[in-house]
């Protein structure tokens, strides 16, 4: 006759360590999500996500003659999962003290496989990308917005740059004085200068 461990509530790291070495009749449970297991879990461990666990109670209580560990990242939903389970006439459930992270800390071993977001990360990641779409979508609408404002502004410039040259009032106008009189006298452009259209 199998003689099953007596365990607290909390099963604290070294104690559930100790029965996986001795292979004692205990069962692990991982409550996280299955991108979370994925990525790392204590071997010979089942993953049972925690929204999935009320369809499974009864399964859970038909196969289940051992302790159960439940296990999650932290501790938290490993004691949601406990409630759930005690409310189907299970009993013999306990929580690993600090879970999947306080097991990695004191380096335990662990399974691991491709590294995966878990669903908080997933939900931040979405966020973030929505927000910066959001801030980007906004700056090219008011540069669309403003752009013929800069064409007009630009065609201003223009003007009154044309209009200083007709007039003499730009500066280094002076300088080309000179050769209008030499165009004048010779009925000929001056070298390197092109003749301005003039503005209607």
């Amino acid at each position: 006759m199998t003689t099953h461990p007596t365990l607290p509530p909390v099963v604290d790291i070294e104690t559930a360590a100790t029965l996986l070495a001795e292979q004692a009749p205990i069962t692990i449970i991982d409550v996280r999500s299955p991108a979370e297991f994925a990525s790392a879990h204590i071997p010979g461990s089942y993953n049972v996500p925690l929204d999935r666990l009320p369809e499974h109670r009864a399964e859970l209580r038909d196969t289940l003659r051992s302790p159960a560990i439940l296990v999650c990242r932290s501790g938290q939903r490993a004691r949601q999962a406990e409630q759930v389970l005690r409310e189907a006439d299970l009993t013999q459930v306990h929580v690993l003290d600090g879970g999947i992270a306080a097991w990695e800390r004191a380096g335990k071993p662990l399974r691991r496989g491709r590294r995966r977001w878990g669903l908080e990360r997933q939900v931040r990641g979405v966020a973030g990308t929505l927000v910066l779409a959001g801030a980007l979508g906004g700056r090219a609408r008011l540069a669309a917005a403003d752009l013929p404002g800069r064409r007009d502004r630009r065609g201003a410039r223009l003007l009154r740059y044309h209009r200083q040259l007709r007039h003499g009032a730009c500066p280094g106008q002076a300088a080309l004085q000179p050769h209008r009189a030499v165009r004048r006298a010779r009925g000929r452009r001056p070298p390197g200068r092109r003749r301005l259209a003039p503005l209607p």
